[in-house]
């Protein structure tokens, strides 16, 4: 028999852990990243933690600081700007991939997944309303085929969770996505990219918005 199961390295297994609990807010901006915490959690030898820490600190997440040790970057104002404006770029370019390459197969499922939002929404089933946009997008982003595009993306979703992970739990944010995702839905099958485009532009201004609207200024 086959084996399916992917096995990862105990480094991309520390990473992933790590990553997971930055982007959940688990850990917190400032917060320590004890090695020999992470390995005895994960079951792990100090030597992948060190090496998943030296990865994120290139990217930027956290930061080695003397006599103190790894500790959680917090994103200045700047920085979410500079992710915002990235982001809107880079899902313009997959956008235009996506209406390239889409197919009946896409047409189905980001109806169908546009249908289990309503329906979750209807029964204020908020967390998996959520869950079910981030389907939906992952289908737009998923049938570009273009996995450079895809990881990139990705990281930049990543990165910017420790902001948006609350918006999900705004009722005026949730109802107001809900509705524009409906239009982008109607503008795919009606084969509107540029309607399609402007109004994703704009759901990430509305997301910028919100967030600088809750951003705790005085502890920022």
């Amino acid at each position: 028999m086959i084996n399916t199961k992917i096995k990862i390295s105990g480094k991309e297994k520390a990473y992933r852990t790590l990553r997971a609990m930055i982007s959940s807010g688990e850990l917190k901006p400032n917060d320590r990243i004890i090695e020999s915490r992470i390995a005895e959690i994960l079951n792990l030898s100090r030597t992948p933690v060190r090496e998943a820490i030296a990865q994120l600190e290139r990217e930027g997440m956290i930061t080695k600081i003397k006599d103190k040790g790894a500790v959680v970057n917090k994103l200045s104002l700047k920085r979410i700007f500079e992710f915002y404006e990235l982001k809107i770029k880079l899902e313009d370019l997959a956008i235009d991939y996506f209406f390239r390459t889409k197919t009946e197969k896409h047409y189905k499922e980001l109806t169908t997944s546009m249908e289990l939002i309503s329906g979750h929404y209807k029964m204020d089933r908020i967390e998996r309303t959520s869950a079910e946009m981030e389907k939906w997008r992952n289908i737009v982003l998923y049938a570009t085929g273009n996995k450079p595009l895809i990881m990139i993306l990705k990281q930049v979703y990543s990165n910017l969770l420790t902001f948006n992970s609350d918006l999900s739990k705004n009722r005026n944010y949730l109802t107001w996505k809900v509705e524009a995702y409906k239009r982008l839905t109607e503008y795919f099958v009606n084969n509107k990219i540029e309607e399609f485009k402007e109004l994703n532009e704009r759901i990430n201004g509305e997301e910028l918005k919100f967030i600088m609207d809750s951003i705790d200024y005085e502890n920022f």
